[in-house]
């Protein structure tokens, strides 16, 4: 079995979250050169601080072309429920593999405005390979 790798992506910097859809840039995939593809395995989304349902913010790890053209949604994290600080929200996962020509972006959606000043980071885990 490969190792597993990781990326950290900040979403929110202790800023107010603002209504509207944001993309992020989380990675590229290595090159063929540099041994091809990646497999995501896991992504999960922290919070420092309590979020309320009513204002909880949807995410997505789209996979998008090098052009930025977005060809699939790696994993998604449903704003139904509120968030609680410290705690792992963990993404369910839908397409996994990433091409070496592909890019892995942090899509962020929010609906209601929120008040508070939370950080919130996205830890994306990835193997080299299928």
């Amino acid at each position: 079995m490969s190792d597993v790798m990781q990326v950290c992506v900040p979403v929110s910097a202790n800023g107010t979250l603002a209504v509207g859809t944001t993309y992020l840039f989380g990675m590229r995939a290595p090159s063929d050169a540099n041994g091809g593809g990646v497999t995501v395995v896991g992504v999960d989304f922290a919070s420092d601080s309590a979020i309320a349902a009513a204002s909880a913010p949807v995410y997505e790890v789209v996979k998008t072309t090098s052009a930025g053209v977005i060809n699939g949604t790696a994993a998604t994290v449903l704003g139904s429920a509120a968030w609680t600080a410290g705690t792992s929200r963990v993404g369910t996962l839908s397409t996994v593999f990433v091409d070496a020509t592909e890019q892995l972006h942090v899509c962020h959606k929010q609906t209601a405005a929120n008040a508070d000043t939370p950080r919130i980071t996205c830890v994306i885990e990835y193997v080299m390979g299928r």
